[in-house]
């Protein structure tokens, strides 16, 4: 403790400081040895026995005199050298709060990898629960305007004070600046002691201080009350499933082989047996539950993306309106692709706009390796994602081509140019992975599934009773020539397809339009009894006209939305040709309720005046 006193003084001698020492119930000389290095000024405080950092801060706190605070650990793992840039942004007006980051420190080391990774998990964690974007919540650097801090009812008495005080400052809007800092880290043997256990309680103390924690439990309600009507009503029998449950349990061995188990995109088969394998039976039930908790953690997903793009009060209205949204609410406990695919989408939007955030989209490597090091990897483990929500849903497959465009407007051709090369090649491998399991067990190639001309067949009209229809008069057809491979089925109904287009364009033209409408109409078809059907008309009408507005309110910020809306216009463009059902418009949801967040929100405040 003497060592530390002594470097503060000496280190900041320009500096006029007031050192409070807080002698957490120590057995040493840390007492004696800290008085010996004392100047005026200093402050010694004692607990009788260990009560724990939080405990320590808050009685150095309530005797603190200045106007400014910054927390130090006795082991000089810190440097105070760095005092003099921790204080710059408070001093210049520019902040109230800043923390110093060992991440933006270039050739920082790092005692342990699960220490490092650790932190780093809280720091996502962090600015997912509260829209940040800081680099390192656990940094022992904490500087704070004293009035400030003393607002924040701290009552954490341990470890815990660091996700506490974060969380407390975020959510009440104060930004957090963050300065680079030097880290000279210690080993268990030289004394550290933080523990696994810390970091867990990290990890719920900053959720359960969080607005969007408390707004996901509103929606995790929600559909919880929905699939007690659903299972009760037995909608499941109503609205029907497609085969990806049936093919979990073959992969499972649970159910005979099926000639061919790649007629759909693997992932969301996956997803499923994994869940069975894991409870270990048929019970579709866990799924559900594990889809409602998907569904519901859309919401701070969205807060995320609500709060970097416009404001922290349209990210909050916005995780509210999904919370209720009936469109998200409804999809929850169907054994259908949509509700996996949607938080995968927004996952990737969340890690898009990290990346998009970065000062240079690589980065340039530290010392260490690690800026580089996870530029790169970001932009590949981003691509891979996306490679996966494809086997999820394949109509995304093509989005990267469409998204170069809108990363090119955003950042110029050569800012975009590696991070797309190595998005791209991420995008790819899974897809790769999967065409190459299929070479080795069918000798075919079957990219992502076998059924993708039969369903851009199946879907080419806009007349609904020939949709109806068109099912059973293509599996006659098939049958009568003879066709059973599905591969070969695939590939005669694409050529008929496409045969169609070239000799009747202006029929094909029409179907187009007509199919690109009907893919926004409000209102959805049967098996919905009539009322439900105008009720959502009326919502979905409302939603739209409120995202409309939104969307010209924010049109000064329109270059910063280009790969939402190149999305919007790909799934419009796709749905166009394959089918329109409306839940195929449901990765679209998220976006159109926080535009349409933007629109009330301007409409209350006008109101308010």
């Amino acid at each position: 403790m003497g060592r530390c006193v002594a470097a503060v003084y000496a280190k900041n001698p320009s500096l006029d400081l007031e050192v409070i020492v807080v002698d957490d119930g120590s057995t040493d000389e840390t007492a004696k040895t800290a008085r010996a290095a004392s100047r005026p000024g200093f402050k010694l405080l004692q607990h009788t026995q260990n009560r724990g950092k939080g405990a320590a801060i808050r009685t150095g706190l309530a005797v603190a005199s200045g106007d400014i605070i910054l927390i130090q650990d006795a082991d000089l793992e810190y440097d105070p050298a760095d005092y003099e840039k921790l204080l710059a942004p408070i001093r210049s007006g520019k902040a109230q709060v800043v923390y110093g980051s060992r991440i933006k420190g270039h050739g920082n080391k790092h005692s342990y990898e699960r220490y490092y990774w650790g932190g780093r998990l809280l720091s996502v964690w962090t600015n997912l629960l509260f829209g940040s974007h800081i680099t390192d919540e656990p940094t022992c650097y904490k500087v704070f305007k004293v009035d400030l801090l003393k607002s924040l009812n701290l009552t954490c008495e341990g470890f815990e004070f660091c996700p506490e005080v974060t969380a407390k400052i975020l959510r009440q809007g104060t930004p957090i600046v963050e300065v680079p800092i030097h880290y000279y880290p210690r080993s268990m043997e030289e004394g550290k002691k933080i523990r696994w256990w810390d970091g867990v309680k990290a990890l719920w103390t900053l959720t359960r201080l969080s607005t969007s924690f408390n707004i996901f439990l509103i929606a995790v309600a929600v559909r919880l009350a929905f699939l007690g009507l659903w299972v009760y009503k037995d909608l499941g029998a109503v609205y029907g499933r497609d085969l990806y449950y049936s093919l979990a349990q073959n992969w499972l061995g649970w159910t005979a082989p099926v000639a061919m188990d790649a007629t759909h995109p693997p992932f969301y088969t996956l997803f499923i047996a994994a869940i069975l394998r894991f409870f270990g039976g048929p019970n579709p039930l866990p799924i559900l539950w594990v889809q409602i908790l998907l569904s519901a953690a859309i919401c701070p997903l969205i807060l995320w993306l609500g709060t970097r793009l416009v404001s922290d009060r349209i990210g909050r209205l916005a995780a509210l309106w999904i919370a209720f949204d009936p469109a998200l609410i409804f999809f929850a406990p169907q054994l259908q692709t949509e509700t996996l695919f949607v938080f995968m989408e927004m996952i990737f939007f969340v890690w898009l706009y990290s990346l998009l955030e970065e000062k240079s989209l690589t980065e340039t490597p530290s010392p260490s390796g690690r800026g580089g090091g996870e530029g790169i990897c970001g932009w590949f483990g981003l691509g891979c994602l996306g490679g996966l929500a494809s086997l999820c849903r394949s109509v995304i497959a093509a989005y990267p081509v469409v998204l170069l465009l809108a990363l090119w407007r955003m950042k110029g051709p050569r800012r975009i140019g590696l991070p797309f090369v190595l998005l791209s090649m991420g995008w790819l491998s899974p897809i790769i992975c999967w065409t190459a399991r299929n070479w080795l067990k069918y000798h075919e190639i079957i990219p992502i599934s076998a059924q993708m001309g039969w369903n851009l067949y199946e879907g080419f009209t806009a007349d609904r009773e020939e949709i109806r229809r068109r099912p059973y008069e293509m599996a006659q057809e098939v049958t009568r020539l003879g066709i059973t491979d599905p591969v070969l089925m695939s590939n005669y109904f694409k050529n008929k397809t496409f045969t169609f287009i070239r000799e009747h364009p202006a029929a094909s033209a029409r179907i187009i339009l007509t199919k690109m409408c009907l893919y926004w109409r409000p209102w959805p078809y049967d098996p919905h009894p009539f009322a439900i059907r105008v009720l959502l008309s009326i919502y979905f009408s409302g939603l739209f006209v409120l995202a409309g507005y939104g969307i010209w309110i924010i049109r000064a910020q329109s270059a910063l939305w280009q790969p939402v809306y190149a999305l919007f216009l790909y799934l419009t463009a796709m749905h166009s040709i394959f089918f329109t059902s409306l839940r195929y418009r449901l990765p679209l949801e998220p976006f159109l309720c926080l535009w349409a967040a933007v629109g009330l929100d301007r409409i209350l405040r006008r109101s308010e005046r």
